[in-house]
């Protein structure tokens, strides 16, 4: 994927794309950037193109229209950026380059090919024109002109051998200077899986600090809150201390301005212990509120894994029995996916699809039809297997039968072959014993 982002950013670039492109776009590109690149591609093949139905359409068609032998998912088109659609996009978009470049490369061919024969003199159209022009000179009488016309002709023949043997010669230089270079990369290959692996682990070590950030970025939006959090709860608790300072400035002014009694200062006394005694009692039941908060927090946070999990589990598996997505063979239609919205608004759920209204009610539809199908197939094949048992009894009947066939059939012809031996064997009695003749036939007649 990383090489195919990097040819396309190249082919863009070089054909003058107008739009922002990065690798850190094509990472994970949104359904816009997609939409600019496809259309830009599209336009190469044909600069008055205009999208005039939905894109997801005009995509699937004109992707179809020009051969490419995978279908191409409206789903995936939707969420291009997702994990499981945009590898098979990006794969369609490299097929659509690799057919622009061959276009290109075809043209310029052509191209190449026809000033070729216009300036080569042994094509066949500079030799018919001196063929032309030498039948005029001769049919005028001007056999100088012709003699100058044929030693340009042949001159131009010599300067093109000329031309071939330094071909030739630059060829030559060329060959060595690649046998070299092939000596050299031979040199170079015992490097290679060193190389590879050294590669290998650098991808693998990529991955894993893509994964990471995504985590800490996730944990510093937590965090974050969290602070805000805290934040408000500061003020609420400043504002709470500067009202009890308040409190206690006027207190202390009215303690000042009267004069106080023995049994007042014990009273006071007491009930500022007391009021100590609350606060340390207050203070300790906001440590626990804070320790079960974050505890909370972290069990949400293993729950929502958890759940993103077995959400991302039941796709799969909804996948590989054709049911996501609802253009999905066993799917019709029905939407079986299960979407989890990871930070959902205020007032939403995190499982956006209604599992009991939506899924499971069509699972048991899903469930019931395949047990209808099931005894179907059941009853045939209980069918067939009597039909089975019957074709094989009735083919060891024939089988006995054929054996008893056989047997007289080989009786017969031993009989036969008794009764042969012995006609045979009077046959040659019958002509030793007969007396020859005193008369040859020609005589007696």
């Amino acid at each position: 994927m990383n090489a195919s982002i990097r040819a396309l950013i190249q082919y863009l670039t070089e054909h003058g794309f107008d739009h922002a492109i990065s690798s850190k776009i094509l990472t994970r590109p949104a359904v816009k950037d997609f939409h600019n690149i496809v259309m830009f591609l599209f336009k190469q093949l044909d600069p008055n193109l205009q999208c005039t139905g939905k894109f997801e359409d005009e995509v699937v068609s004109v992707f179809k229209h020009l051969g490419y032998p995978v279908q191409i998912s409206k789903a995936n088109i939707a969420a291009v950026g997702s994990p499981h659609a945009w590898p098979s996009l990006l794969a369609a978009i490299m097929w659509l380059i690799e057919l622009l470049a061959y276009d290109e490369a075809a043209s310029a061919g052509a191209a190449e090919k026809l000033e070729v024969e216009l300036e080569d003199p042994a094509s066949y159209k500079a030799f018919f024109e001196y063929i032309a022009t030498s039948y005029a000179l001769f049919l005028s009488g001007e056999d100088e002109s012709y003699t100058d016309l044929e030693q340009q002709f042949v001159q131009s023949f010599e300067g093109k051998n000329i031309l071939a043997q330094q071909q030739v010669d630059a060829l030559v230089e060329r060959n060595v200077g690649l046998k070299r270079e092939i000596a050299e990369v031979e040199n170079r290959l015992s490097y290679l899986p060193q190389v590879q692996a050294k590669k290998n682990d650098l991808e693998s070590d990529t991955a894993k600090f893509i994964q990471l950030i995504e985590q800490l970025q996730e944990q510093r939006d937590a965090l974050a809150k969290k602070a805000h959090d805290r934040e408000v709860e500061l003020e609420g608790l400043c504002s709470a201390v500067t009202s009890v300072h308040d409190e206690m400035n006027t207190l202390r002014q009215r303690v000042a301005t009267q004069e106080l009694s023995p049994e007042d200062v014990r009273s006071m006394v007491a009930e500022r212990e007391r009021l100590e005694e609350a606060q340390r009692a207050a203070s300790e039941v906001r440590q626990a509120v804070v320790r079960r908060q974050s505890e909370a927090e972290m069990a949400l946070r293993d729950g929502v894994q958890a759940l993103e999990d077995t959400a991302r589990a039941y796709n799969s598996i909804a996948e590989d029995l054709k049911l996501v997505p609802h253009t999905a063979k066993n799917a019709h239609g029905k939407h079986y996916a299960l979407v989890v919205d990871v930070h959902p608004k205020k007032g939403s759920r995190l499982v956006k699809t209604d599992v009991r209204r939506d899924i499971q009610p069509a699972l048991a539809d899903l469930q019931s039809q395949l047990e209808q199908t099931t005894g179907g197939h059941r009853a045939d094949l209980l069918k067939e297997q009597d039909a089975a048992e019957e074709a094989d009894l009735r083919r060891a009947s024939l089988l006995e039968q054929r054996s008893l066939v056989e047997g007289r059939l080989r009786r017969t012809e031993e009989a036969y072959q008794r009764e042969k031996e012995t006609l045979d064997q009077a046959t040659e009695l019958h002509s030793t014993s007969r007396p020859p003749s005193l008369f040859p036939l020609s005589s007696a007649r």
